[in-house]
């Protein structure tokens, strides 16, 4: 038996001894590259899902795969993009009876606002605590599985959510959701929300951000109601926390919210949080908060693959009920490639320009395309570079520049070099007497030290990716 043989047999066995949702997010997307001496060699699409394999189910996998192959002693896993690209679903609620292409955009009517569903924990009221608290629960029934396009990016972060919405508080809880500006986190969030709440149209659901959380807490100190505070929020069945890393630094907020966790955890209620940086490089996150979210499930949305940026904007354009060419939307694939939302803006921008009369001709369309692909260029600068740096590994920016030689600033300071050198192109010299006076040799160095680095780490890759979605979104 060749490698792909002895994993497809394995993944049948396997996949009577673990639970569909388990298997279909973890196990699903693998495929074996070769049998290497006694080790058979796995492909997974990413670091979270090589280490729940190992970490969570080293031994079954192991065991099974040597009931078929007695000859591979282990098994090692190789971070490796699926080998074939992978066709994106789009599940439309309003098929298009015409879909003739045509060069203009030709709105047919104007999208409705929807409004947000109603959540009265206790009493009611117009928000505020006065004893009682109450208020929206946050979800916007806009925002549901159907019309979140899955790609390669965000497929086991869509699994793992469609698993916490069809049976919340039993599996991956909490849901740990991050990634960059702009890439559907949100959106994922508040599927979840709105499939609970078809399950279950009296389930409470809240949907609220970080700043929120922290806002009704000051509020309730103020005001001398906390016990209604923590009614309000403990009595929840499903909680979604948008940005909670800017919970981080916040010791009352911190505190409060470890007790409201720790309350719905064990009553056995839904936890879903949003980041924009795994749990473990969120910097002043308390200890015990950190082991909570990691305990759960941490998943990462990416920046979409040009399949899926396609998929998104025929997606949009059925919404808006307007045809365009595909030449166009290859155009705006093409040329916005890290953020969902300037995709969404760059077709907003040629709706809107076609029903006021504007003129969509095939100038006008590339610079608009133009002006927000170029964004994120035009608002970076050193300063940016190096806030972001000394912000990601929570270090002081001062001893980036300084002539320091301790561990902890090198690494740091040698990606700045690098980001420097790549994003702005500038000369090893001038990186040099940036960065303490240092000698264009020692920049040379650190550029060719971060590229080796990148070829050979996916962790670090993901970690630069991180810094560099701060400095462009920040």
């Amino acid at each position: 038996m060749n490698a792909q043989e002895i994993w497809d047999a394995s993944l049948a066995e396997l996949e009577l001894i673990i639970s569909k949702a388990i298997f279909n997010t973890w196990f699903k997307c693998t495929r074996a590259l070769e049998v290497k001496g006694t080790d058979l060699i796995i492909a997974v699409p990413s670091i979270f899902n090589r280490e729940w394999l190992d970490q969570k189910h080293a031994e079954v996998i192991i065991k099974t795969v040597r009931s078929i192959a007695p000859e591979v002693r282990s098994i090692k896993y190789l971070i490796k993009a699926p080998a074939t690209p992978i066709l994106t679903r789009v599940v439309r609620q309003h098929p298009q009876t015409t879909p003739t292409p045509t060069m203009d955009v030709v709105p047919l009517s104007a999208s409705q606002k929807q409004p947000t569903a109603q959540l009265a924990l206790v009493g009611s009221g117009n928000g505020t605590m006065n004893g009682r608290h109450t208020h929206d629960s946050g979800i916007n029934p806009r925002y549901r599985f159907e019309n979140f396009i899955v790609g390669p990016f965000n497929e086991l972060a869509h699994a793992a959510a469609q698993s916490v919405a069809n049976s919340p508080g039993t599996r991956y809880n909490p849901l740990f959701v991050y990634g960059g500006v702009g890439l559907g986190k949100t959106h994922l969030l508040q599927s979840i929300g709105n499939r609970l709440l078809e399950h279950n149209k009296n389930a409470k659901v809240l949907y609220i951000s970080s700043e929120k959380f922290t806002s009704d807490l000051v509020n309730a100190i103020r005001s001398q109601t906390t016990d209604a505070f923590q009614q309000f929020y403990r009595q929840v069945d499903l909680l979604i926390i948008d940005d909670v890393q800017f919970i981080a630094g916040k010791e009352k907020t911190q505190e409060e919210f470890f007790h409201t966790f720790n309350h719905l955890y064990q009553s056995g209620k839904q936890i879903v949080l949003s980041s924009d940086r795994p749990p473990k490089s969120i910097p002043t996150l308390e200890g015990r908060l950190r082991s909570r979210f990691e305990g759960g499930m941490p998943v990462d949305i990416g920046a979409p693959d040009y399949e899926t940026r396609v998929a998104i904007l025929r997606q949009k354009c059925e919404e808006f009920d307007v045809l365009l060419d595909g030449t166009i939307i290859d155009l705006i694939a093409t040329k916005i490639t890290q953020n969902i939302r300037e995709l969404e803006g760059a077709l907003n921008r040629l709706v809107a320009l076609n029903e006021l009369g504007g003129e969509l001709s095939k100038e006008k369309i590339e610079e608009v395309v133009a002006e927000f692909s170029s964004n994120t260029q035009k608002s970076i600068n050193p300063q940016k570079i190096i806030d972001a740096v000394a912000l990601h590994f929570d270090i002081n920016k001062e001893d980036l520049l300084r002539k320091n030689r301790r561990k902890e600033i090198a690494m740091p300071r040698q990606l700045i070099m690098y980001l420097l050198r790549t994003k702005l192109q500038q000369s090893f010299p001038e990186i040099g007497r940036r960065l303490g006076g240092r000698d264009h040799t020692t920049v040379m160095y650190a550029v060719d030290k971060i590229e080796r680095k990148l070829k050979t780490s996916q962790e670090f890759k993901e970690k630069l990716d991180m810094i560099t979605d701060r400095i462009y979104n920040y």
